[in-house]
């Protein structure tokens, strides 16, 4: 998905995001007050829809893909 996006990244390798961003992730100075969504569902983790401009507005929705616990 980063590679889509133009963003090159490499297992073990550090990526500076303070002036540049990586792929859907904005630079960090672009971006100093970023809103989120989140919920707790069934022991899941699910964060908001990151397609939109999260500097100017909380996600509508919650991604289809959650985090789990192993």
């Amino acid at each position: 998905m980063f590679a889509q996006m133009g963003c090159t990244l490499a297992v073990g390798v550090a990526r500076d995001l303070v002036d540049t961003g990586c792929g859907f992730v904005p630079s960090l100075m672009s971006v100093m007050g970023e809103y989120d969504l989140a919920s707790i569902r069934d022991g899941a983790l699910y964060f908001g829809d990151r397609s939109g401009d999260l500097a100017k507005a909380r996600p509508s929705a919650l991604t289809p893909y959650p985090l789990r616990r192993r």
